[in-house]
């Protein structure tokens, strides 16, 4: 067993790893029940006050065949709770996953995703409030069971033409086993407008005669029902003749590199079979696509889940071996055990600080795969430690090294331009990124030193007030800003300045230097504190 313990230092404090319980569920899906489905109404431009397909915005257009090159956008995803615990007991809890754009601009698109975030929330919150009573009067019976309700987004693709995404719903409320169900969303960019498969593709009949025939090879006569043909056709015929009562939405999202479809357990077929999945890949079907959503993958930084088996080719023999690994935290030692399984080589295992938090699959330009799996340490400061998956002459899984500049959320597709985030103390404590790529020794490196701040709770809690005249640059010019001037931070380079903006909008640049301690800064040889009426800092 290699042993390798990764401890923070941070700039303020020291911080080693802490321990939690996972609080995700494991497996598939999780409720007996009926599903409440998501009721998310599509984004409806205010100057119309109603609410337009794409399709009626722009009319479709057939690929002319060229490459459609598409700008990644930025996305962070970030989480709600809810619980009621007996002690350490939990009784009912409940989670939800909430999407946020972080590039300028995209109004629209932030404005659709915020009602998705705001309706989704809202209805785990109704579930949560109707089965609260129940789960008390369960618990307070002997039961032993914990029940629960999670939304979690599963993102696919985020680019300058389309936001597509799961949302995957897993829950207990008692019974045999849980309840699981997957839906797709997918906005325009441009527009914010919620997505009908309609207005991605430009034949249905023959999507659907791509899907049938598709589901007849991909999967055994066990594995569907013996009328699925039948509901499958009544799925697809919904979105043209809306009578069919009873039938369940088409599942769909766009990836990368093709359209996804998900049946989700009972659709197609029985419980055990699980679901079903059927992709339709964008090269040599372009003509089936409307143009401006198709994308030029294929998606080189792909998110793995613990347990989650992949396929890909670690020795360099043009053959898939198998992938896959699990975390088990110590209470007392306040470390994470990972077990890395590959292929049918011996289990490795190595010992980091904190508790799981994320995991990602990544592409060198060698063409060399790496393993980052980021875990959350002391005040939920985030170490991301790289992996090295190369199997050439049986090598052993190599430990690269610790970045301290980590995932937080952030979706990663594209491992040659990816954001990472860092909490950053200067002139406050912020939450700042910058973007990546996989260097050759498989380490994230910066593309740039200018981090951008993100604001988490509203932008007024982020507001700086000086107390007295402080200089600044502006522009070109060096001036002085007077008393009583409100500040909004946005960038920084970390170390010498940080840059905010007024009230009118202009960019205004404070200077700072280190200060008798290392953990101070000074403006013009005067103390931050003295230069201001009170400064934002956290832990």
């Amino acid at each position: 067993m290699k042993k390798i313990i990764c401890i923070l230092l941070g700039t303020a404090l020291v911080f080693s790893g802490c321990q939690s319980r996972d609080a995700g569920a494991e497996g598939s899906p999780t409720q007996e029940s009926t599903r409440i489905p998501l009721k998310v109404e599509p984004y409806v431009p205010p100057e119309t006050g109603e609410t337009e397909t794409a399709a009626e915005q722009e009319e479709p257009s057939v690929s002319s065949g060229e490459e459609t090159e598409k700008s990644p956008l930025n996305l962070k995803l970030t989480k709600e709770y809810l619980g009621e615990w007996e002690q350490t007991k939990p009784i009912l809890r409940a989670e939800g996953s909430m999407v946020q754009v972080l590039d300028a601009g995209y109004e629209a698109l932030k404005e659709a995703l915020n009602q998705f975030n705001e309706t989704n929330w809202l209805e785990i919150q109704t579930i949560y409030t109707e089965n609260l009573e129940w789960a008390k009067e369960a618990s307070a019976a002997g039961s032993a069971a914990e029940y629960f309700i999670f939304r979690e987004i599963d993102m696919e693709r985020a680019d300058d033409g389309v936001v597509s995404f799961w949302n995957d719903e897993s829950s207990y409320m008692g019974g045999a086993h849980g309840g699981y169900y997957r839906s797709g969303k997918t906005f325009d960019s441009q527009t914010g407008a919620a997505l009908e498969l309609s207005d991605v593709v430009t034949d249905m009949e023959a999507v659907y005669e791509y899907v049938k025939n598709d589901l007849k090879e991909s999967y055994t006569q066990g594995e569907l029902f013996e009328d699925y043909e039948t509901t499958l056709e009544e799925m697809f015929r919904i979105p043209t003749e809306p009578s069919g009562d009873g039938v369940l939405p088409l599942e769909w999202a766009l990836g990368q590199e093709g359209l996804i479809f998900t049946f989700n357990p009972y659709v197609l077929g029985p419980w055990a079979a699980g679901s079903q999945t059927i992709t339709i890949p964008y090269e040599g079907n372009e003509e089936l696509f409307s143009e401006k959503y198709l994308a030029a993958g294929p998606r080189t930084a792909k998110r793995i889940a613990q347990r989650e088996t992949v396929y890909l080719d670690m020795n360099g023999d043009g053959q898939e071996e198998s992938l896959s690994f699990s975390v088990e935290s110590d209470e007392e030692s306040f470390t994470s055990k990972l077990s890395v399984s590959r292929s049918e080589k011996e289990k490795e295992e190595f010992t980091c600080g904190g508790t799981f938090a994320d995991a990602y699959l990544m592409d060198s330009p060698s063409g060399r795969h790496y393993l980052y799996v980021e875990f959350a340490v002391e005040n939920d400061l985030r170490n991301l430690e790289v992996f090295d998956l190369s199997m050439e002459d049986g090598g052993e899984l190599k430990h690269v090294g610790t970045s301290y500049e980590s995932i937080y959320g952030h979706f990663l597709a594209d491992a040659s331009e990816f954001s990472l985030s860092s909490r950053l103390d200067i002139l406050g404590t912020y939450m700042a990124y910058r973007t990546y790529h996989v260097g050759e020794n498989g380490m994230p490196e910066a593309d740039e030193t200018v981090y951008t701040i993100f604001y988490e709770g509203g932008r007024d809690l982020y507001k700086m007030k000086t107390a007295r005249e402080i200089p600044v640059t502006i522009g070109e010019e060096e001036t002085v800003l007077e008393a009583g001037m409100e500040l909004w931070p946005v960038r920084t380079d970390g170390e010498t300045w940080l840059e905010a903006e007024d009230a009118d909008g202009r960019a205004v640049r404070i200077h700072v230097e280190r200060g008798e301690s290392q953990f101070t800064y000074t403006i013009d040889g005067v103390s931050e504190y003295d230069c201001f009426e009170s400064l934002r800092y956290v832990g």
